[in-house]
């Protein structure tokens, strides 16, 4: 067996390559100034050499290396098969020249119980030292964007945990600096995703151009006869976990449901979780002697009249969660109208022959679906009944208040 610091520096001079070059091959690829199989010349070996020298070790590497394998190998296997797709090859065309590839891939994944394809892990979240399939901005500038986001969307959601497993009191005023806590967090990603809308100059940060250049990197792979689908920004279990404790979102469970897979059994189990404890919106019902059904079936009158029964602290604990709704709705929109931006707008004129050429068309997500379902998720959180019927009756009150 090699030493550990032999594979080590091995893995950074991999990382460092990939880094370095493989966003220019990928360019001229593009460009008809490099052949594909010139690229496979470049490519191949450093798969076959990183197959041969970790596929031994892969069982005694710990998770942080497994997952910077993960991350330099999708990005050297998803350029080709970006390219093979693009000339109307089938998914897995790469194990034809890299067959060593395939076994590797395949027990790596196991290793870290995913699907055996570049995941959102390997794509954004593990991906610290900013690789790049094109070396655009937009595409660099993007990944920064879903690390913030999910960074701030898991601080937030621990944040507010606490007063769902019942550890704080809704009516605390620690509960309110919480709540008030978690909205910054919230707009703190509405802050770095403007890098990716339009600036002052008029230019925009993310082109539909450039979106959809980075998205056809993320084709599917098919590992051993298995179609799996690329990264998906989506997938975040950070974002799942905020919409479960955050809001009450009827439905939410099964839209997320036939995505686990693509999440890590740790990440699993902290969605699990999430899905059985009360939400918020549960907490806010509880003083009032209200249940997610019941709250819907009387009016908000009487809800208001419920609400000016109970201590002065659960009034001003739902005023900041009104702003934590806010942020949380705002920064939907502006994902829902980036969406429309460089995706849904721009590619309406191509024919279906265009499309079908596409390894990943603008018309559907990197997973297959439609653009209804992050519409449908989107409209979810905007008009969520449940709270925006707690809010109307607090505004009630509030003008009774005003009142006296």
């Amino acid at each position: 067996m090699l030493a550990p610091n032999y594979s080590e520096r091995f893995l950074q001079q991999m990382e460092t390559r990939t880094r370095r070059r493989l966003a220019n091959w990928n360019t001229a690829v593009e460009n008809n100034k490099m052949s594909l199989d010139d690229l496979i010349k470049r490519i191949g070996p450093m798969l076959i050499a990183i197959s041969k020298l970790f596929r031994p070790l892969l069982n005694t590497l710990r998770e942080e290396d497994l997952r910077r394998l993960a991350v330099v190998t999708g990005f050297l296997v998803g350029s080709l098969e970006r390219h093979f797709q693009f000339q109307g090859n089938p998914p897995g065309t790469t194990w034809k020249f890299v067959p060593t590839a395939e076994a590797f891939i395949s027990q790596l994944a196991k290793e870290l119980q995913l699907p055996a394809a570049m995941s959102v892990y390997a794509y954004w979240l593990d991906n610290h030292s900013e690789l790049s399939f094109t070396g655009d901005q937009g595409e660099i500038d993007f990944g920064k964007v879903v690390r913030v986001w999910n960074t701030n969307c898991d601080a937030a959601t621990s944040t507010i945990r606490p007063i769902c497993e019942g550890k704080m009191n809704i009516m605390d005023q620690d509960a309110r600096h919480t709540i008030s806590t978690a909205k910054g967090m919230i707009e703190e990603i509405s802050s770095a995703y403007e890098v990716l809308r339009k600036q002052p100059d008029g230019s925009y940060g993310l082109t539909p151009t450039s979106f959809d250049r980075m998205r056809n990197y993320l084709a599917p792979w098919k590992v051993y006869g298995q179609i799996i689908t690329g990264p998906n920004a989506a997938n975040l279990r950070s974002q799942w976990s905020l919409d479960l404790l955050a809001l009450s979102m009827d439905g939410y469970t099964e839209l997320i449901s036939d995505r686990m897979e693509f999440l890590t059994p740790a990440d699993q189990g902290l969605v699990n979780r999430d899905m059985i404890l009360p939400s918020l919106v549960d907490c806010f019902l509880e003083p009032l002697s209200l249940s997610r059904q019941s709250v819907t079936e009387i009016s908000t009158e009487l809800i208001a009249r419920k609400m000016t029964k109970t201590p002065q602290g659960y009034l001003e604990t739902l005023v900041e969660y009104r702003k934590f709704y806010q942020a949380i709705v705002t920064l939907s929109a502006k994902h829902w109208q980036t969406i429309q931006f460089i995706l849904v707008k721009p590619f309406q004129g191509l024919t279906e022959e265009q499309l079908k050429k596409l390894p990943v068309p603008p018309t559907k997500s990197v997973g297959g679906a439609t653009h209804d379902r992050p519409l449908k998720i989107f409209r979810m959180r905007q008009k969520d009944p449940l709270v925006l019927k707690l809010l109307k009756a607090l505004k009630i009150v509030e003008g009774l208040l005003k009142a006296v």
